[in-house]
């Protein structure tokens, strides 16, 4: 299912993510698209400018009250 995401919303939580992942993952991509998918429920196709599609639809919602 693909839903209008606000990259706002996105970025806000890819922000918090680096402000407390290990150093060690900071540049490690497929470790912040695993993040998402199974914190927030959004899988990205590349960090920048790419589809984000939700995939769990409980932790959607989630997504969306913490970062609106």
């Amino acid at each position: 299912m693909t839903n209008l995401i606000d990259d706002n919303m996105v970025w806000r939580a890819i922000n918090k993510w680096e402000e407390n992942a290990p150093i060690s993952l900071l540049l490690n991509i497929h470790a912040l698209k695993e993040h998402m998918v199974k914190e927030y429920g959004i899988q990205l196709s590349s960090a920048i400018g790419g589809r984000i599609e939700v995939v769990d639809e409980k932790k959607y919602t989630m997504f969306i009250l913490r970062y609106s």
